[in-house]
C-alpha cells in the first residue's frame, strides 16, 4: 500500500513528467519536495500537489501508462527516502518549455529537456 505522500509524489512525476528523462523527473520531485519547506505553503508534499493551480494532477487521473507509473513510483520512493537528489537547488517553480511562462524567482532558470526549472 503507498502512503499519501508516497502516491501524491508518484502521481506529481508521472502527470507532470513521465515523458521525460530520469534527470526531469528528479526535478519535479525536487520543486514539489521544495515547496513544502517554503513559507506560505503547506508543509506536505500531498499540501503541496493538491493546491489549487499549482500542478495539473487530479484526484482520478486514469494510469495509461503502466511502466511510467511503476518508473515514477520508484523514482518518489527513492527521493523520499534521500537517495536521488536533483541539481536544481531550491527552485520552487517549473513549466513546459512550450508554455512560454516565465516565473520571477532569485534563481536563474535551468532547462531540462521540455521542462524549464525557476
Amino acid at each position: 500500500m503507498l502512503t499519501s505522500a508516497l502516491l501524491c509524489l508518484t502521481m506529481a512525476i508521472y502527470v507532470e513528467a513521465r515523458g521525460e528523462p530520469v534527470e526531469s523527473q528528479m526535478a519535479v520531485a525536487s520543486v514539489t519536495i521544495n515547496r513544502t519547506k517554503e513559507k506560505g505553503r503547506p508543509n506536505t508534499i500531498c499540501g503541496v500537489v493538491k493546491q489549487p493551480g499549482q500542478y495539473t494532477w487530479k484526484k482520478h487521473i486514469k494510469i495509461k501508462e503502466k511502466k511510467a507509473y511503476l518508473k515514477s513510483k520508484r523514482l518518489a520512493q527513492l527521493y523520499i527516502q534521500g537517495k536521488l537528489k536533483s541539481n536544481i537547488g531550491n527552485r520552487t517553480y517549473f513549466n513546459h518549455r512550450s508554455l512560454g511562462k516565465r516565473y520571477k524567482t532569485p534563481y536563474n532558470a535551468i532547462r531540462k529537456n521540455n521542462l524549464i526549472f525557476y
